[in-house]
């Protein structure tokens, strides 16, 4: 398997996993035991993976092997894992969260710069709509400027998006998070940061995952290429940037209390691949301090807390 990323649901008894590989399957688990208890049936090439609140559906992306062809969101059922709706998204769609009152997906499109908004209760002729995240891009499908990748929601209304890459030469030296209006169906805010690629390759790739804290006053960023994480002050745009001796940061996650959020470093650039690091870092308001590291094993990309533990 290649698990990429996982999903806790409300009450953290149960996670489920994603296998990001050809015929990978969706793994649902017990999280007292940490034992499996169901693996789908279904297959494909899971990215990322979605428990709706209500705990009866859960929502996976796979990224399909054509750019230039659209890929699915597929609803399955939390029980049995099997299909429930099969959703046309855009190309490439990498990450998918569910508004907090269930009545919208979202996912991010990194083929096509897409924001797919899926209805659930809506009927099935007008349930779902692929949006640009840049209604100014001239490219063709397919051919991605921005590379749409994390997602994290800001209760029912906002999603800030994370690009893997940007325009140049006009953004040469920035990383962009797009701020997207669910409601609206537009992007109503970009954020930038000062990009500094800190790894030895000069790849094109910028922003990997992100998360929202205090109700989203903060917005915490990783960076793919880079070794760093950015914290965003989401109100004056000011940032704090903390760097890693391990290069390839993906997966972030924080604890319920929100004071101290985790890092997963992939170390990905090596040959051959080295193991990855988990860093702790706490935080005090815009601020992040480093104060623990572990070494994982070779590719850790998603992490998430589970709430309640520290």
């Amino acid at each position: 398997s290649n698990p990429h990323h996982l999903a806790f649901d409300h009450d953290h008894l149960l996670y489920f996993v994603v296998d990001r590989k050809t015929g990978g399957r969706v793994h649902k688990y017990d999280a007292t035991t940490n034992e499996i208890i169901r693996s789908s049936d279904v297959t494909g090439f899971w990215t990322g993976v979605a428990v709706d609140p209500e705990v009866q559906h859960i929502y996976v992306t796979d990224f399909g092997e054509a750019i230039q062809q659209r890929s699915n969101i597929y609803k399955l059922h939390v029980e049995n894992l099997d299909m429930r709706a099969e959703i046309t998204a855009g190309s490439q769609p990498h990450f998918v969260e569910v508004t907090p009152d269930g009545n919208v997906v979202v996912a991010t499109n990194a083929g096509s710069d897409e924001i797919t908004l899926y209805y659930p209760n809506a009927h099935a002729d007008s349930n779902v709509v692929n949006v640009k995240i840049d209604p100014d891009d001239p490219k063709p499908f397919g051919q991605p400027v921005w590379q749409t990748y994390g997602l994290a929601l800001s209760g029912d209304s906002l999603a800030y998006v994370s690009c893997r890459r940007t325009k140049s030469p006009e953004f040469a030296d920035k990383a962009v998070v797009f701020v997207f209006d669910i409601e609206q169906k537009m992007t109503v805010d970009t954020i930038l940061l000062p990009y500094v690629n800190r790894s030895s390759a000069s790849a094109p790739f910028r922003l990997a995952l992100c998360i929202l804290l205090e109700n989203g006053r903060y917005l915490a960023v990783t960076t793919q290429d880079g070794c760093s994480v950015f914290l965003v002050d989401t109100q004056t745009e000011e940032y704090e940037e903390q760097v890693f001796q391990t290069s390839g940061t993906f997966g972030v996650s924080a604890t319920s209390d929100e004071k101290y959020i985790y890092v997963s470093a992939n170390n990905g650039r090596t040959n051959p691949l080295l193991p990855g690091w988990i860093y702790e870092l706490r935080r005090d308001g815009g601020n992040l301090t480093v104060t623990d590291s572990v070494q994982a094993g070779k590719l850790p990309y998603g992490c998430h807390v589970k709430h309640g533990a520290h």
